[in-house]
């Protein structure tokens, strides 16, 4: 027997073994033009452009529902489940990149618009719409996101936003365009396109890494992609002057003998920086996000109520209910025995329920049954509603499901206290009372997600309202479910625990 156990382990050390990435999370070398031929580096770096959304509307729209600049389609990757369920739409873009070559203000193309033409007016007022309700970007660039990143306040606090704006409307309720445009007219209700854009792309050079042997500073690692829009007004479009600031604004209207051209550009700069591992490369957008102090905040908020509701339940089982069994049992089953009937042995008559007291009423039972889960969840559900509905990154998914072990237990312990208080007072009820109870949860989330539209996005027309609200009531409809099923079986354990050691004659 010993041998077969040798031969075996012998085996499995002899045994190849092939070692794999996951999609989109394996490093990716790039090197300068002319030393990719055969080599295991590629030169061009595929820019893909991805749905246009906001925060004032849950409608996306694809990149060439604007009049872009276009690519070919038909070599667009194929979006996952995850992907298809967001709306995300990922197209090839029309920006040309190639590694450790800089690109100063080149122009990608120019759309013309006649005041004669009707499909005109329509796409320039498609781009209008876009820049009113601050439709953003969302471009990917070796499986990362192009980032936005600008100041936030006076501390020198940087923020990486994800996407960055289309474009901007003057305002007078709402300041969108300073983040990006300096020395605004006062001319409140023009819109500025960003046709222009500073792509900044960061790179960890392979010369001193096992990795880029036989390439030195000609091959590299992308870290970082950051962009910089601006609106430009290019006059001659064979002649791009990129540093020249004066705006691009967008006619309100367009006479019949009006003509507007658009052109957009781009410049491409590559910097190296040899501190920062390609590992490492999303943290520079992770610590912008300041929500690790708050997530451990609601960790803790939810702990105090998990131990206060452990302390309750043991004191019930320990104590008041151990006792009550031990005098149940001490008892002649009859006459005298006030407390609970056994599972198996039921009368045929229903027993009367006396008047219940405002606690152990249903609908202040099911009411208060909700609140302690809810107050468990609701910080990290505002980080949920965020990565959904504002397209913030979401990735703290070991706080998620922590505070999902958390819900189970609260939702537990305080479906076991109601129903303990219930049965103390003779109502039998149980069932649907407990389900109800821990689902009382799923109406806290419909209100806080009404408390979110209201305070956190700018929704005004009908059909994202209905979207919206659509949504939720599918999102609250399940979580209700789930709650309310965890409620029912906790209890029901509950019952079946504490009548298991009641003596029956």
């Amino acid at each position: 027997m010993a041998l077969v156990s040798y031969v075996l382990c012998a085996f499995l050390f002899l045994t190849p073994i092939h070692a794999f990435y996951l999609p989109g999370l394996a490093p990716v070398n790039y090197c300068k033009a002319g030393e990719d031929t055969g080599k295991s580096c590629k030169n061009e770096i595929p820019l893909f452009v991805n749905r246009l959304n906001t925060e004032e509307s849950v409608i996306p729209f694809e990149y060439h529902h604007f009049d872009f600049c276009l690519s070919d389609e038909t070599q667009s990757p194929v979006e996952n489940l995850g992907q298809v369920v967001f709306g995300e739409r990922i197209r090839p873009s029309p920006y040309r990149l190639k590694f450790l070559e800089n690109v100063e203000c080149q122009a990608v193309c120019t759309k013309s618009y006649r005041g004669t033409d009707p499909d005109s007016i329509k796409k320039l007022n498609l781009l209008k719409m876009g820049m009113a309700l601050y439709y953003q970007h969302h471009w990917i660039l070796d499986n990362m996101p192009v980032t936005w990143c600008y100041l936030v306040n006076e501390d020198g606090k940087v923020y990486c936003s994800t996407g960055f704006p289309m474009g901007c409307q003057l305002r007078s309720d709402m300041d969108t365009c300073t983040p990006i445009v300096n020395n605004i007219p006062n001319k409140v209700g023009a819109y500025y396109l960003f046709n222009h854009v500073d792509l900044e792309i960061t790179y960890h050079s392979g010369k001193e890494e096992e990795w880029g042997v036989g390439f030195g500073d000609n091959e590299g690692r992308i870290i970082s992609a950051k962009v910089k829009p601006a609106s430009i007004n290019h006059a001659n479009p064979d002649h791009l002057d990129c540093n020249n600031r004066n705006l691009l604004e967008i006619p309100n209207t367009l006479l019949k003998d009006d003509k507007f051209s658009i052109t957009y550009s781009y410049s491409v700069k590559f910097i190296k920086n040899n501190t920062i591992k390609w590992s490492s490369r999303w943290d520079y957008i992770l610590e912008s996000m300041p929500q690790t102090n708050i997530q451990w905040f609601s960790i803790l908020n939810s702990l105090v109520i998990v131990l206060f509701l452990s302390g309750m339940v043991a004191m019930i089982l320990l104590r008041t209910l151990h006792k009550d069994i031990a005098r149940y049992n001490q008892m002649e089953c009859g006459e005298d025995a006030q407390i609970l009937e056994h599972p198996v042995r039921t009368n045929q008559i229903p027993r009367q329920i006396p008047e219940q007291s405002l606690y152990t009423q249903p609908v202040p039972g099911i009411v208060m049954g909700g609140v302690l889960p809810f107050g468990c969840i609701f910080i990290q559900l505002f980080f949920i509603l965020n990565s959904l509905w504002s397209s913030q990154m979401y990735y703290m998914f070991g706080f998620l499901f922590l505070v999902f072990v958390i819900l189970v237990i609260t939702c537990s312990e305080t479906t076991i206290l109601l129903c303990y208080f219930h049965l103390c007072a003779e109502d039998y009820h149980w069932w649907w009372r407990a389900f109800l109870s821990s689902g009382s949860t799923a109406g806290y989330l419909f209100v806080y997600c009404c408390h979110y539209f209201v305070t956190k996005l700018n929704i005004e027309d009908a059909a994202s309202t209905f979207l919206y609200f659509g949504y939720t009531f599918i999102m609250v409809f399940l979580f209700f479910l789930l709650t309310g099923t965890i409620g029912f079986m906790a209890c029901f354990w509950f019952v079946r625990k504490i009548y298991s050691v009641v003596k029956v004659d």
